[in-house]
């Protein structure tokens, strides 16, 4: 997936904080441009495309640690084989286990654009678009979620649960507590993972603020 010759040109990308911005404009992209789509097939083919260049995205984010690219590449590759084998073969089984790969290698993603974003050194406008980064990714892992557990047990969500993106659009509702009421979680696995979602968006923001500030503070300690 990533070669050779490829790593110092990624590795050199990520590192001078380029691919935080350009990750977060992406991930802003997965969530507007499908819903300029028509509903239906195009708009699941653009989805798709769009998340697989994001999940790609994690393996160029490592390309300059062997280990974690191997791990990285191996989980992407998978989770890319399952997504888009499941067009050929609409089962229930394969989707489900679409569900999971892309839940793992976003959860990897995740920790890769958080530990790039809170490294050591100033607090660069780049580094605060890497933080809201890892709060977009948090939105999408949820939604995932949302979408194995309705897999898992259809009837866990009521409402309007049938319409393009509804678990994406779920997730970020209940991330930011804004929480609308045209989807309701009523089996107690839905529940407990919003609840979740609440507390995980609520004390991501308190705790990154705090980190973002004193690891600017160490910064100009450390001149």
């Amino acid at each position: 997936m990533v070669t050779r010759e490829m790593r110092p040109a990624l590795s050199r990308f990520w590192r001078d904080d380029r691919g935080l911005s350009i990750f977060l404009a992406a991930l802003v992209a997965i969530i507007v441009v499908p819903a300029l789509v028509p509903v239906g097939l195009p708009g699941r083919l653009v989805g798709d495309a769009l998340v697989s260049v994001m999940l790609v995205s994690g393996a160029a984010a490592v390309a300059d640690r062997p280990p974690a690219l191997v791990i990285v590449s191996v989980i992407t590759a998978a989770a890319l084989l399952v997504r888009w084998t499941s067009w050929l073969f609409p089962a229930a089984d394969l989707a489900v286990w679409r569900e999971i790969l892309t839940l793992a290698t976003l959860m990897v993603l995740c920790g890769v654009v958080l530990a790039l974003a809170l490294r050591r050194g100033p607090i660069t406008a780049r580094r605060i678009q890497g933080a809201i980064a890892v709060y977009l990714l948090l939105g999408f892992i949820w939604a995932h979620a949302y979408e194995l557990v309705a897999l898992w047990h259809p009837g866990a969500f009521a409402g309007a649960v049938d319409g393009p993106l509804p678990w994406t659009y779920y997730s970020f509702v209940t991330l930011t507590t804004v929480g609308y009421g045209d989807i309701t979680p009523v089996h107690p696995l839905a529940r407990a993972v919003a609840v979740l979602e609440a507390l995980t968006g609520q004390l991501y923001l308190a705790i990154m603020l705090a980190r973002l500030v004193s690891l600017e503070l160490q910064s100009r300690r450390d001149g």
